[in-house]
């Protein structure tokens, strides 16, 4: 269901923590043409601000009530986290260049289709775990040590979840370390993360979704 945040509960019962709401920025120009422009910067589309203005109403009304809001260095992701932070009557975001997305290497600004032909199974053994990422890009362990070392900088924030404005390629590398799917992320929707006091003790719990929960990007 969209704008859902009951997963949290599942997440264990270890009282030393930090709860985390990571969610991917609204859509841009080029995710809407299926391109990875990775850590270019580009502004979210006007349809990617009307989409985000209606995922913000959907988390507020969730109940979640973040106490902090926490993004990217990136534009996509600093306009996205703004519009959530209004929403919940929050009026300062705290932006972090260590969240942004990975650099794509080889593939940036290509699309999937175009990364297929000119690298036969790569994206396909990447999604499948058995490479770390794009050709002269970023590795996967890279990304996620990174992120992990800024959610760590909130874990003596107590009661209430961060909202976490980031990027596909962050939340893919999150999941892929815990074993799980490594698929593309929904625009506005993401997963839940738990860190127990640092960064070497962390959990990924359910998707949330406060965008549309049948849109699926290729990117």
């Amino acid at each position: 269901m969209a704008g859902s945040v009951k997963a949290e509960a599942r997440l264990g019962s270890r009282t030393t923590l930090q709860s985390f709401i990571l969610i991917r920025h609204a859509e841009t120009l080029s995710n809407s043409r299926a391109r990875w422009h990775g850590d270019s910067d580009e502004p979210i589309s006007p349809q990617g601000r009307a989409e985000a203005e209606v995922a913000a109403l959907r988390l507020r009304s969730s109940g979640a009530h973040p106490r902090l809001v926490v993004c990217s260095g990136l534009l996509r992701a600093r306009q996205t986290a703004e519009i959530f932070a209004k929403a919940v009557g929050l009026h300062d975001v705290v932006s972090d260049s260590a969240l942004g997305e990975r650099d794509m290497g080889d593939w940036k600004g290509l699309a999937p289709t175009e990364v297929e032909a000119r690298w036969p199974g790569h994206l396909a053994a990447w999604e499948a775990g058995a490479v770390e990422g794009p050709p002269n890009g970023e590795t996967d362990t890279a990304v996620t040590l990174r992120a992990l070392d800024v959610l760590a900088k909130f874990t003596e924030l107590g009661e209430g979840p961060v909202l976490v404005v980031t990027h596909g390629g962050v939340i893919r590398s999150l999941r892929k370390a815990k074993g799980l799917p490594n698929i593309a992320v929904p625009h506005l929707g993401g997963c839940w993360t738990r860190l127990h006091g640092s960064a070497s003790d962390w959990e990924v719990g359910s998707e949330v979704v406060f965008g549309d929960p049948d849109s699926r990007p290729k990117t």
